[in-house]
């Protein structure tokens, strides 16, 4: 993203030292090829969301990371009105857990869970039991609709790591035995507990959270360059025995805004439905402020004697002016007025409708005419290629990989605040973590 970047800041630079130094002296600037005036339009629309497709492959490794982020939680739970075995007991997980593949698109969660139980005799507490066993669960995932994701076919068995005891007159007695067969005998029980547990975990909000909190960091490009989820339609999901992998069509839009930092808005809902063709949506907007600090920079640079101050502004719907004072002397004034233009195979130009000097001195003022006609000869053979110095963003989105990308540009706008540029980042992309 390095090198790509400073192509495209060194390509800025370029078109804001033709406006604010290449042209001064220039009378107007006519290109010979068609072109069309940048249309100004004072109130530029966000880019509206669309479906981008992206195939996704998770290693259980990463699936694991991310579904231990959440703390350790309650699989199973039975107070005293609805005890199956006469008295509370409750089975909660205990470390991380590990997720696997089993046969026929099966997936097997292994993890480690602490067992207790509360037994009374004649409604006097008659102590605690208390163990350590590794747990291991079997189910199908449901996923045809993912918005009614389900688990089924659930199965569990497990050992004990520290084995249940109770302590009866100071001393601990085994109780494995006993709870053994308790748990045996309620085993249809127990495992509807479990179920209704995990199912709870792959409920649509369940998964809408998680979903939330694992593609934000996937799309911390840059503070200048965002994504805006807002949907997800996934489909064709299937476990591998390394992992699962999914199509995933993701509803959003991204932006390019320099010298504003925005925060990516991830709101992602599970969707039942995607559009046919896979675009990302793009907007991209360049303060002219950015320009301004761009050149001043630069002038400062060539001319560090005379602080330079330049500022950029609308002076109707139809043109603008740039104005620059104190570059190579502390009264000289430049102020071009121009258009942004469009030619026909969609590259980007300028066109100086007047100038005017003030304040040039000496060697400045003769060579004025000189230098105006030199400069007029590269005003008309200035471009600036919007899609190509957009490429970079397109083929490096975070984590994602962008398979045969094209950018389609809708419209080009300016305004009082900055230029703007509407379209989409056409193809698909893909993911693998």
């Amino acid at each position: 993203m390095g090198n790509s970047k400073k192509i495209y800041m060194n390509k800025i630079l370029n078109f804001c030292l033709l406006v604010g130094f290449g042209f001064w002296g220039c009378n107007r600037n006519i290109p010979t090829e068609k072109f069309e005036p940048v249309r100004y339009q004072a109130d530029v629309p966000d880019a509206k969301p669309s479906f981008v497709r992206v195939d996704v492959s998770m290693s259980f490794d990463t699936l694991n990371h991310w579904l231990n982020r959440m703390p350790n939680r309650p699989l199973f739970k039975s107070g005293e009105a609805d005890a199956f075995i006469g008295f509370p007991i409750e089975i909660a997980q205990q470390g991380p857990l590990k997720l696997s593949a089993g046969q026929n698109q099966q997936l097997i969660v292994q993890l480690p869970t602490v067992f207790d139980a509360k037994p009374q005799i004649a409604g006097i507490s008659a102590g605690n039991i208390h163990g350590k066993m590794q747990l291991k669960l079997s189910s199908r995932l449901n996923l045809t609709d993912f918005s009614k994701a389900s688990i089924s076919d659930l199965g569990y068995s497990y050992e004990w790591i520290q084995k249940p005891s109770i302590s009866v007159a100071g001393f601990p007695i085994n109780a494995a035995p006993i709870v053994d067969n308790l748990l045996a005998s309620k085993a249809d029980v127990i495992r509807q507990g479990l179920g209704n547990q995990l199912n709870e975990l792959v409920a649509q909000k369940s998964l809408e959270g998680m979903l939330r909190n694992a593609i934000g960091p996937m799309l911390a490009m840059s503070k200048d360059f965002h994504v805006n989820v807002y949907g997800f339609h996934i489909q064709d999901c299937q476990i591998t025995p390394t992992g699962i992998s999914a199509s995933c069509w993701i509803q959003s839009s991204a932006h390019v805004h320099p010298n504003r930092e925005v925060a990516s808005v991830i709101f992602p809902r599970i969707l039942n439905f995607h559009e046919s063709d896979s675009n990302l949506a793009l907007r991209g907007e360049i303060p002219w402020l950015f320009f301004e600090q761009i050149l001043e920079k630069e002038f400062n640079r060539l001319s560090p004697k005379f602080p330079t101050h330049v500022r950029i502004q609308a002076i109707n719907e139809t043109k603008m002016v740039a104005k620059i004072v104190g570059f190579q002397g502390e009264k000289a004034e430049y102020s071009i007025v121009f258009v942004p233009i469009t030619y026909q195979d969609g590259t980007l130009g300028i066109q100086v409708l007047q100038t005017e000097m003030n304040g040039l001195m000496g060697v400045q003022r003769v060579f004025s005419k000189k230098i105006e006609r030199r400069l007029l000869k590269y005003a008309s053979k200035f471009r600036v290629d919007v899609k190509g110095q957009l490429s970079p963003w397109m083929v490096q989105t975070g984590s994602m990989q962008a398979i045969n990308p094209s950018l389609l540009v809708h419209a080009y706008h300016w305004n009082a605040q900055g230029f703007y540029v509407l379209g989409a980042i056409k193809g698909n992309w893909a993911l693998m973590k």
